[in-house]
């Protein structure tokens, strides 16, 4: 269950880093479309399905190489849908940059996730 986790936290790390992206470019357009909603809360099942292997994985025995992971880890789980539900209802320019804020430290936490938990070491 331990490899699982860490395949999975790379296709994270990587849909975090394409959104991120694709949200900055929408920031610099001042909307956010349909299709980057689309991936994030695709970004968040798949956050979420990586979480359970991990707890699943740590249930097993497999512990982190640095505590920190288990505030990490949840924190990258929380930060895209917290972003998401603020942005609602805000102006188109207001709401642009609240997702890229949320796709930036959903990057930044499942990298440190990944780093916290022995797939960078």
């Amino acid at each position: 269950m331990a490899t699982i986790h860490q395949k999975l936290a790379v296709f994270v790390v990587l849909m975090s880093l394409l959104g991120a992206l694709w949200a900055g470019y929408s920031a610099s357009h001042r909307r956010v479309g349909e299709r980057l909603h689309w991936l994030a809360w695709l970004t968040v099942a798949l956050t979420a399905v990586e979480a359970i292997a991990g707890v699943a994985a740590a249930g097993g025995g497999a512990r982190p190489s640095d505590p920190l992971h288990f505030v990490f880890g949840p924190a990258a789980v929380l930060a895209l849908p917290a972003g998401l539900l603020i942005s609602r209802a805000r102006s188109p320019r207001a709401a642009s940059v609240i997702v890229l804020a949320a796709w930036l430290i959903t990057l930044v936490l499942s990298l440190r996730a990944a780093g916290t938990g022995g797939a960078l070491n």
